[in-house]
């Protein structure tokens, strides 16, 4: 819109120029709080993906790790498959175990925050 020194005098037009404004400022704000509440909903998909890749990550290591250490004690004592079978079971365990650890406290961290957000 062109700002000519006829629009300045008209107070219709002001009122026009003043009204569009508005009406823009309205929409912009209505489009950042979509954006804001889908960012919001995308969140907690993005913790669930983060708590798996943790799981999988720690339930890895620990499977790799023990199983390393069954392998060694499998040739320095020259006990064949027993020490890696052991280490793998082993390893599965503490997998396990971290797993459930990490479960509960995400589902810790969720009631949390849902007490301290109530739903209306």
């Amino acid at each position: 819109m062109r700002n000519t020194p006829n629009d300045d005098a008209d107070p219709t037009a002001l009122r026009d120029r003043a009204d569009a404004l508005g009406a823009q400022i309205e929409a912009a704000q209505r489009q950042r709080r979509g954006a804001d509440e889908q960012n919001a909903s995308s969140g907690s998909s993005h913790r669930g993906a983060e708590m798996a890749w943790r799981i999988v990550i720690g339930m890895l290591v620990a499977l790799l790790l023990c199983g390393a250490i069954g392998m060694w004690v499998d040739r320095t004592v020259g006990s064949a498959p027993i020490g890696i079978i052991l280490g793998v079971l082993l390893g599965f365990g503490v997998g396990v175990r971290l797993a459930i650890r990490e479960a509960i406290a995400s589902a810790q961290a969720a009631n949390a925050q849902s007490n301290d957000h109530p739903s209306s």
